[in-house]
């Protein structure tokens, strides 16, 4: 929520149907908007560290592949970068 609709940290501390929202699929949010975006931020790292092993598992396999970027301004001038990663698969070159 707070990457893809850009809410801030501080609503999950401040709303009783988001907590609520958590606390019924099983999930305790901390009280502080600090904590909360700490344990973003962490899953974010733990998301990168995953994307670095696989693409050094593509290397150590000589797969192909090439990175593009995409970077646009919104109407609110806020700036966004896109990453694509397309891999080249020989066995099945449509893809």
């Amino acid at each position: 929520m707070v990457a893809k609709d850009g809410m801030p940290f501080y609503k999950f501390v401040s709303s009783t149907a988001l907590r609520e929202l958590f606390k019924a699929e099983g999930h305790e949010l901390p009280t502080s908007a600090t904590s909360i975006q700490t344990m973003v931020m962490s899953y974010g790292s733990l998301i990168q560290k995953k994307t670095i092993i696989e693409l050094d598992e593509l290397k150590k396999l000589e797969k192909r592949f090439s990175i593009t970027l995409d970077e646009w301004s919104s109407l609110r001038n806020h700036r966004y970068l896109n990453v694509n990663l397309h891999l080249f698969d020989v066995k099945n070159p449509k893809i």
